[in-house]
């Protein structure tokens, strides 16, 4: 993307350009290898707990990770005189939005009890709950302090939300091949969008006639998901040889560290 950049638009090339272009500067990508590499110790936990546990595990978690640091971050806002930051339970300099390996865990945590044990509620319970949310979601974030925060990644609002949200999905039996090709995309899309937003004139659409605008909005998302997905093949046909030598490695030091422990 940095040479496709130098080429087209005539930007300059320079190495500290170069070389932050190579570096894995995503946060998402980061986090969520961090959270793959401690997955098979979080997993202890969900093995050894029983559903009550787990459930306690849970709102403790919830409680101390979510909505504290997002009711300390809301003070924090709305009372300008005071530094709370300290009494924030992830880090010193506030929750960081949600934007940590903490939030990550948790969210973790809260997958494997849906997959572990299935929710009772039905799709017209989940739906209406999840409505709730962003209503009030939506309502706070008018208040001027908190607009911002109220879109943050702790937040336990939009936690509620898009777990409801998740679970009816989840209550859906879709099958189709089609579905689940292009689904392998959706990492791709995820590390790319930024660049491509920026590469969109939404300016110019945003005055145009609303039916200029929804069909510059769909033709931008299928372009944008074909790019991606063409993006994620490229990729697997590249790495695939290289994972298939590093497997039989990985498994020897593996079975290495089991033999001294």
């Amino acid at each position: 993307m940095y040479f496709a950049d130098v080429v087209s638009v005539n930007k300059v090339f320079t190495e500290s350009g170069l070389f932050n272009a190579i570096l894995p500067a995503h946060y998402y990508v980061m986090l969520y290898s961090t959270l793959y590499i401690i997955s098979p110790y979080l997993n202890l936990v969900i093995e050894r707990f029983n559903k009550k546990q787990l459930k306690k595990f849970l709102i403790i978690m919830g409680s101390l990770f979510s909505v504290e640091p997002f009711i300390v971050d809301c003070l924090g806002a709305t009372v300008k005189e005071i530094e709370i930051n300290s009494l924030n339970t992830v880090s010193s300099y506030g929750s960081l939005g949600g934007y940590s390996i903490v939030n990550f865990v948790l969210l973790y945590y809260i997958g494997a009890y849906i997959k572990r044990y299935e929710v009772s509620l039905r799709k017209c319970e989940l739906l209406s709950i999840a409505m709730v949310m962003i209503v009030c979601n939506y309502i706070l974030s008018l208040i001027p302090q908190l607009t911002w925060i109220m879109w943050n990644y702790n937040n336990p609002i939009l936690i509620i939300f898009v777990v409801c949200v998740f679970i009816f999905f989840l209550k859906i039996e879709i099958y189709n091949s089609v579905i689940n090709e292009l689904s392998k995309a959706t990492f791709t899309c995820l590390v790319f969008h930024g660049y491509f937003i920026t590469k969109l004139d939404y300016a110019k659409y945003v005055n145009e006639n609303i039916c200029i605008l929804i069909a510059h909005q769909i033709i931008t998302a299928v372009l944008f998901f074909f790019i991606s997905y063409l993006a994620y093949r490229i990729f697997d046909f590249l790495f695939k040889p290289i994972t298939y030598i590093l497997k039989p490695l990985c498994n020897k030091i593996d079975f290495l560290i089991n033999i001294k422990n």
